[in-house]
């Protein structure tokens, strides 16, 4: 496995992003329904957002991934103390990506290598 430096990459494609976790489900008072779309508030972070190569595909062969997928590269500094987790979603621009798969690159910098499925809205 060869290692990548990928603090060139993120200074040259560096954008900004709203990362938000998923919190527990709870209940509506009124109705006494179980709530389970509940989003904390978004924390804004930054890092290089990038097209799923074939190169990923070949790496990571027990991944169902698929070219239509985003990957996130990051730094633990970029996150702004945000810890990602599978249940967490991404807001770039109008598109909502979800967390797929996370890789915590713990050479040359803490990276983290972060996979988003994009959720598809439904035009009615």
């Amino acid at each position: 496995m060869s290692f990548h430096n990928y603090h060139n990459l993120i200074n040259r494609h560096k954008r900004s992003f709203s990362l938000a976790h998923k919190l527990a489900p709870t209940r509506n008072p009124i109705t006494n329904k179980m709530v389970t779309e509940v989003w904390d508030t978004p924390v804004n972070v930054q890092g290089a957002l990038w097209f799923v190569t074939e190169k990923d595909l070949k790496r990571y062969p027990d991944e169902k991934l698929s070219t239509s997928d985003m990957k996130l590269i990051t730094s633990t500094t970029l996150l702004s103390g945000f810890i990602p987790n599978l249940i967490d979603k991404l807001e770039v621009d109008s598109d909502i990506y979800y967390i797929k798969k996370i890789i915590k690159q713990v050479h040359y910098g803490n990276y983290y290598i972060i996979f988003l499925t994009k959720e598809y809205k439904q035009i009615s």
